[in-house]
């Protein structure tokens, strides 16, 4: 009995610790409309100009979040634009054949000379939810910066097509991240988050569209497969006491 007990209590004890660590974290749910910016002109970087995410819609006290386009290639009367309505931010290239890129800016405070302490999302995964893609192999690209500059990044492949309705979400551990350029401390410095930004590049994917429903940080997979093995073992614990 006591080593059932001494089972049951540890297999709860690994429960109690994998439901801790389940929490969401909502960094953006575009519930706050912007734009549209519109880039007809090869070259240069149309923006919207950076406006307050509102509470509720973030889980980042002070953020501030910009649009930006730039038409990089494409026949005459091609366009690339990027806007944020009804809970989607949206990046469209016109055809025929437009090329470039549109970005999501954010930062803390409206002049960006803010910091904030997101040292709780380092052991978690960035999970990104495409609403819709119209053309494979597209490129979505997230980076987080720190005060000194540090900047990390991961990429995102649409392998294939996504459609409205079967939304994909895309889950990438923190952890993996590469580091894109190195600022003055050794590491990324997850206590001095300073702004991040979403490219979704299509300078080689000509008349790409994607649209992108909300983006959190959940916990790594391997914190679920802790919480499921901790549950089967409370469930198996059970059964061998009823058995008794």
């Amino acid at each position: 009995m006591k080593r059932v007990l001494t089972t049951m209590a540890f297999a709860i004890g690994l429960a109690t610790a994998a439901t801790a660590a389940h929490a969401d974290f909502l960094f953006d749910n575009f519930s706050d409309d912007q734009g549209p910016v519109i880039d007809n002109s090869i070259g240069g970087i149309v923006s919207s100009g950076y406006q307050a995410v509102s509470a509720g819609n973030t889980d980042i006290a002070n953020f501030y979040r910009q649009l930006a386009t730039s038409l990089t290639g494409g026949a005459p009367g091609s366009k690339i634009e990027a806007h944020v309505i009804g809970g989607l931010f949206n990046s469209s290239q016109s055809t025929p054949n437009a090329t470039g890129f549109s970005t999501v800016d954010w930062r803390i405070g409206a002049t960006g000379t803010g910091t904030a302490n997101l040292s709780a999302w380092q052991s978690l995964a960035l999970s990104v939810q495409i609403a819709a893609a119209d053309i494979a192999n597209g490129a979505i690209r997230f980076f987080l910066v720190d005060a000194d500059g540090t900047s990390i990044q991961t990429v995102m492949n649409i392998a294939a097509p996504i459609i409205f309705g079967s939304p994909q979400t895309f889950n990438k551990n923190f952890s993996d991240f590469s580091v894109v350029n190195a600022g003055t401390t050794a590491g990324f410095d997850w206590t001095q988050f300073k702004n991040a930004a979403l490219t979704i590049d299509g300078q080689a994917i000509p008349s790409l569209d994607v649209s992108i429903d909300i983006i959190k940080a959940v916990p790594e997979p391997g914190s679920l497969a802790l919480l499921g093995t901790a549950l089967a073992g409370i469930a198996f614990v059970s059964r061998r006491r009823r058995q008794q």
